[in-house]
């Protein structure tokens, strides 16, 4: 009796850590702004960047009512991306993965989309989700990056140019985190233009 007493208090104390101490979720969900998220300038400024006006809609919503609406002008002949970004220093240690759901309209053909998951950590070390996951048209998409990753499995995950610039080792300091919407063409593999919306909602840091 007493042993059993004594395993009911270890397992209350456990639950009643594990309470306290686990990191709450950060979520975006977009019901009255864009919480922050915003077209980074240094996007305005290239070519190849093509999505430049970024607004609350309430034109699709996979939860609530609104979500980010990322106006796009993909010409299809060669790779193009449009990207939004959270800027502000996060320590992301403890959480497990970080996810978005993307909506591409029907009118965006050709199945050239794709999305990934870059984060800035660090002294700005630029860490790119490895495989970016291909954008269903007309539906929701999950994109989700794996966060707690040890060193030795992290390149199955993420893109890195030094050992230095490795999550683990700066997953404590992240200074942004970026989507990016991506088409994938080339001269060679091109597919049908597309300028419109891409709608974004339901971020989660979990």
């Amino acid at each position: 009796m007493r042993l059993c007493k004594l395993f009911v208090v270890n397992v209350t104390i456990l639950l009643w850590a594990f309470c306290c101490f686990a990191k709450p979720e950060i979520h975006f969900d977009f019901e009255s702004d864009t919480e922050g998220w915003d077209v980074p300038d240094w996007a305005m400024e290239q070519e190849d960047h093509v999505g430049k006006i970024l607004e609350v809609s309430d034109e699709k919503a996979l939860k609530g009512d609104k979500s980010l609406k990322l106006i796009c002008a993909f010409p299809g002949s060669e790779w193009t991306a449009g990207v939004v970004e959270y800027v502000m220093d996060m320590d992301l240690s403890g959480y497990k993965s970080i996810s978005a759901d993307i909506f591409l309209p029907k009118e965006a053909k050709g199945g050239l989309y794709k999305a990934r998951i870059i984060l800035v950590a660090g002294p700005w070390w630029i860490i790119e989700q490895r495989y970016p996951v291909p954008l269903k048209t007309g539906q929701w998409t999950e994109v989700t990056a794996k966060l707690d990753v040890t060193p030795e499995e992290e390149l199955m995950f993420w893109k890195r140019k030094t050992i230095e610039a490795s999550l683990p080792a700066n997953i404590n300091n992240v200074r942004k985190i970026v989507i990016r919407i991506e088409y994938d063409a080339n001269p060679s593999h091109a597919g049908p233009p597309y300028e419109g919306a891409v709608y974004i909602d339901n971020i989660a840091i979990k």
